[in-house]
């Protein structure tokens, strides 16, 4: 996970890329903690209609963690962030 964006206070996690391709792995079902929502980080230029709701997913490599979406995810993500100070 990255510094907090300098504008948006956000953190964000990119793809991991291994020989060109996307790389993913299994997360065991008992590992998982929450919902984490992702929003795209989107390029400082971008073309009308380029991305949409449908393919932002593969024509982004880089989510912000979006720590809004519940009180329950912002005290998580606030919690963690003051740890790392």
């Amino acid at each position: 996970m990255s510094r907090p964006d300098p504008v948006s206070g956000l953190r964000y996690v990119s793809k991991l890329i291994f020989r060109g391709e996307w790389a993913g792995g299994i997360v065991r079902l008992d590992d998982i903690v929450s919902l984490c929502p992702l929003t795209p980080r989107l390029p400082s230029t971008l073309k009308k209609g380029e991305l949409t709701p449908y393919n932002s997913m593969a024509n982004t490599s880089q989510f912000f963690v979006n720590k809004f979406a519940t009180h329950t995810d912002f005290a998580m993500l606030y919690q963690f962030s003051r740890e790392q100070m």
